[in-house]
């Protein structure tokens, strides 16, 4: 079953310097918060888009928690096999 609703991300965004051959900078997000959420959703597991960036999080007894690190839209998830 799956829900979709607006929220917000407070989030810190910091810029990063991404290695390789040719260095590029760029940015990314820290120290999420997520706030704005209506509290009917039920509990469970949830995908967080914000900016560009998508992020893994947990609503909990009417928390929210992050988990992992948010990812940029257009990176590549290798899948397993």
């Amino acid at each position: 079953m799956g829900c979709t609703a607006e929220c917000e991300v407070l989030a810190r965004k910091e810029t990063s310097v991404f290695g390789g051959q040719i260095p590029r900078v760029g940015y990314t997000y820290t120290d999420y918060s997520i706030i704005g959420v209506p509290g009917d959703l039920p509990e469970g597991e949830y995908t967080v888009s914000f900016d560009g960036f998508t992020l893994s999080a947990t609503c909990h007894r009417g928390y929210w928690l992050p988990r992992g690190r948010a990812t940029r839209d257009d990176e590549a998830v290798p899948l397993a096999s």
